[in-house]
């Protein structure tokens, strides 16, 4: 299964939020999330399924991406909130269909996510700026150390590539 990592873009400050989920993104995180799918269909993207965070920074930059790729809107995850369990999320991903997903979160649970993976080990060891992309090649079911990290891209490749 290909397996592609997106965190978040910018979004804003907490100051004057009740919630750090009720966030949106700036006008900046709107242009870097456009930026990241027009680098994914620079580079020939197949995702069939966007799970995102709840939380309202991670459903919109998940939103742009899908409009932009003209796919199925992104489906809220409950794994994917900050702190939640990745063996459950491991769990779940084991149990979806699609050959390509994506899924679009927060650091450092992104890292962690990738670093346990990859490694076997529950380190925030892989760094994931906001909008930075990766791809894990990832065999079912999903577990520890059952995949490889195709690529990670930071910000300002993928502006890059979609320019």
């Amino acid at each position: 299964m290909d397996l592609y990592i997106l965190r978040h873009t910018s979004a804003a400050d907490p100051h004057g939020y009740a919630q750090d989920a009720d966030r949106p993104l700036t006008e900046t995180g709107r242009r870097e999330a456009q930026n990241v799918a027009d680098a994914l269909l620079e580079i020939g993207n197949k995702i069939e399924l966007v799970l995102t965070s709840p939380y309202l920074r991670a459903r919109e930059t998940a939103s742009i991406i899908t409009n932009k790729l003209k796919i199925e809107p992104p489906e809220d995850c409950g794994f994917l909130l900050p702190g939640a369990d990745s063996t459950a999320l491991m769990m779940f991903l084991s149990q979806r269909r699609a050959q390509s997903i994506m899924l679009v979160g927060h650091a450092p649970d992104l890292s962690y996510l990738v670093s346990t993976l990859c490694m076997g080990l529950e380190t925030s060891g892989v760094e994931f700026s906001k909008g930075a992309l990766a791809l894990l090649d990832v065999e079912r079911p999903v577990r520890r150390r059952r995949c490889r990290l195709m690529y990670l891209l930071p910000l300002r490749i993928t502006e890059k590539l979609g320019a």
